[in-house]
């Protein structure tokens, strides 16, 4: 559905999620929905470029997080990674509404926060998710823009070569992103 290009496969694919979900609570254990099933959803918002559709991207990693969150036995397959905050920040960053930046940034902070009280590599930011926070403050054309991408850049730097972060490399695509701001 996410390459499909028609207009209805954001809200399909979370139909089929949910049919998903109700299927499991009425007994189905084969079709318990985990990370990648509400990846494979973000992942159709995130592409649809639909108005709204950062938001809903951004309220399904939402309800994931919540649903691991409320029992992490249970819903262990359901732990929040790179991957989806990635797709979630991309979403943003390619919605084009006014506030695209700070919600990326937000995000970004949240994922920061996880990755720091759980330790999980699975959680770790890297280049594409600073980046695409990078480029949300790029096309924001919001006052103040080039120097909030630009306090991530050098954040991203320092993290990089302290050695805190080593998946925080800048590439082209970051400084691009840095200097169009």
């Amino acid at each position: 559905l996410a390459k499909s290009n028609v207009s209805n496969a954001p809200s399909e694919a979370e139909n089929l999620l949910h049919e998903m979900h109700h299927l499991y609570n009425a007994g189905d254990k084969h079709v318990k929905p985990n990370v990648v099933t509400y990846g494979a959803v973000i992942d159709t918002y995130a592409k649809s470029g639909q108005k709204g559709s950062a938001a809903r991207a951004d309220a399904l990693l939402a309800d994931m997080i919540r649903l691991h969150q409320s029992d992490p036995i249970t819903h262990t397959d359901l732990a929040p990674n790179t991957y989806s905050f990635n797709t979630v920040i991309n979403a943003w960053a390619k919605s084009g509404e006014y506030n695209a930046a700070n919600k990326a940034e937000e995000i970004l902070q949240a994922m920061e926060d996880l990755y720091h009280s759980s330790g999980s590599r699975d959680l770790r930011p890297d280049t594409f998710t600073y980046t695409a926070v990078i480029d949300a403050w790029a096309k924001s054309g919001i006052q103040g823009a080039a120097l909030r991408a630009n306090a991530l850049l050098r954040k991203m730097e320092d993290l990089y070569n302290s050695g805190r972060n080593r998946a925080l490399k800048p590439n082209t695509y970051t400084y691009n992103g840095a200097t169009t701001s």
